[in-house]
């Protein structure tokens, strides 16, 4: 499950998170990732229309929300990180979002993207 406390969901710490955080691109998705007050990792998703159908979005949000709860959550820290999903993102299998945030979980760990 894919906890309340663990979503970014308030447009202002979507906003505060674009303006402070760091920025992780990839050609399908774009992560912000900033420090967090609280002492778990949050996120947030953002899946612009792009002429896209409700369920072509909706789909896209729940690949991108199951990555992050087998992949991300069960790790540990304090930070909050946005994923803004590009255009590509709809043509991809669950297997291909999943390496992708992998990789991008690992510029994050390297780089210590946190502000």
């Amino acid at each position: 499950m894919y906890p309340r406390a663990a979503r970014i969901t308030r447009r202002q710490d979507i906003d505060r998170i674009r303006k402070e955080g760091r920025t992780l691109k990839t050609s399908s998705l774009v992560l912000r990732v900033s420090s967090s007050p609280f002492a778990f990792l949050r996120v947030g998703i953002v899946v612009p229309k792009y002429g896209q159908t409700a369920v072509r979005r909706n789909r896209l949000k729940r690949r991108l929300r199951e990555v992050i709860r087998t992949e991300w959550l069960p790790g540990e820290g304090n930070r909050d990180v946005v994923i803004w999903a590009l255009p590509p993102a709809y043509r991809m299998t669950l297997e291909d979002l999943t390496t992708t945030l992998r990789r991008l979980a690992g510029r994050m760990a390297e780089r210590g993207a946190t502000t």
